[in-house]
């Protein structure tokens, strides 16, 4: 089957201005976040015939130094691994900084959702809680969001099955709204949220 081409979202989120400078301010909170988030990101134990990917990915969602997938099962595994390892750092993210939790949700509801359509609930272990700024770890976040949106987009135009392909696609399109609509600066945090964050 000739691959189909992903649908352009209406509304692409333009990347954050300076995220790169702001991720920097981050300084070693942000280096312990993602070694955290690197170690949790695993995707979790596959149902019976459910593709379950060995090595961990890259941050857009592709294996270190693998091929990229070359049938629809491997498609199908290679979604999930980036989808679990993107909603595990948003878990850590919301743990991290208590001002985050809400505006983050919608977006693991979202991840949550999409990992049902593939066959396979998120089984995310419990984030442990990071010392980082709010900014730049939401910069962070929103940059890796914006990597799987790219990465949906094109396991979709690779996809053979037309139903694989339209679905990835909506996936890409869904987060691009979602991402649309995600503040680009963290919300004040309320007085004594820092405390209840760390019980």
């Amino acid at each position: 089957m000739t691959p189909t081409a992903a649908p352009t979202p209406a509304r692409v989120p333009a990347r954050v201005p300076a995220s790169r400078r702001g991720l920097l301010l981050g300084g070693a909170g942000l280096s312990l976040l993602l070694v955290g988030c690197s170690a949790g990101s695993d995707a979790p134990a596959s149902r019976e015939g459910a593709l379950s990917p060995a090595t961990t990915g890259t941050p857009d969602g592709a294996p270190n130094g693998a091929q990229e997938p070359t049938d629809d099962a491997d498609l199908v595994g290679t979604a999930r691994e980036a989808l679990a390892a993107a909603a595990t750092l948003v878990t850590v993210a919301q743990r991290s900084v208590p001002s985050l939790r809400g505006v983050l949700a919608p977006l693991l509801a979202l991840h949550e959702a999409h990992a049902e359509a593939l066959g396979q609930p998120l089984d995310l272990p419990r984030a442990t809680r990071r010392a980082a700024p709010a900014d730049p770890l939401l910069a962070l976040v929103r940059d890796r969001e914006e990597q799987l949106r790219i990465r949906l987009a094109d396991l979709s135009v690779a996809a053979d099955s037309g139903a694989l392909a339209r679905l990835l696609a909506s996936m890409s399109a869904g987060l691009a709204q979602r991402l649309a609509v995600l503040p680009t600066t963290a919300p004040a945090a309320a007085p004594g949220a820092g405390r209840r964050g760390r019980s």
